[in-house]
């Protein structure tokens, strides 16, 4: 589930890192977290629901919230990268094994591509994108897959190409692929590393 407006802008004040970096936590799955990081996983968790509920009619907040716990990992499926500024999460994306149930034969999928409304239109998206390509380039992901509603044109600039456009739970989507064979090649584009947090 795509829908973000990936425009290229200044995005210099913003840092993309792990999930499980930003919450501070090694196993976020089954580690209690303070009420703060509930918070704003359940924020995020909002913004997923506000978004995709009619895509996704059996999920709610709660099961997004665990949804965004497993997927607090650096390695294995899922695994969620966060755009984060002054401390709080303004972007989110995420890589599954599935996505899109009309399609069991493609995985992994980029999916909960999604930035904070008042923070669009400045790239945030677009690195979001490219940084989750790099992680699973990293894991030896050759391709990926998403479906998004309305952004297919700005996908294909950062090098999707369509697969499919088909209807989806009453919904025209486009199903796009990415070729991330010449990533894995090269051993990922060094300008693009994921920022770790520093050492304390």
């Amino acid at each position: 589930m795509c829908s973000v407006n990936l425009k290229q802008g200044d995005t210099q004040m913003v840092k993309i890192t792990y999930l499980s970096d930003h919450l501070g936590v090694e196993e976020p799955a089954a580690e209690e977290l303070s009420s703060q990081e509930l918070a704003e996983m359940k924020k995020v968790a909002r913004w997923h629901q506000d978004e995709w509920a009619h895509l996704s009619p059996d999920k709610t907040v709660g099961t997004r919230v665990e949804e965004l716990r497993e997927s607090a990992v650096k390695e294995g499926l899922p695994l969620t990268l966060v755009a984060v500024e002054d401390e709080a999460i303004v972007g989110t994306i995420s890589l599954a094994e599935e996505d899109l149930s009309t399609h069991p034969e493609f995985s992994p999928w980029l999916s909960t591509v999604y930035v904070d409304a008042s923070q669009r239109g400045q790239g945030i998206g677009s690195r979001l994108v490219q940084r989750v390509e790099e992680v699973a380039a990293s894991q030896g992901v050759e391709e990926l897959y998403l479906y998004t509603p309305d952004q297919a044109p700005l996908y294909e600039r950062l090098g999707w190409e369509v697969v499919s456009v088909e209807t989806y739970r009453g919904e025209e989507v486009t199903v796009m692929r990415r070729d991330l064979a010449e990533i894995v090649e090269e051993g990922g584009r060094g300008w693009l590393q994921v920022e770790q947090p520093a050492a304390q």
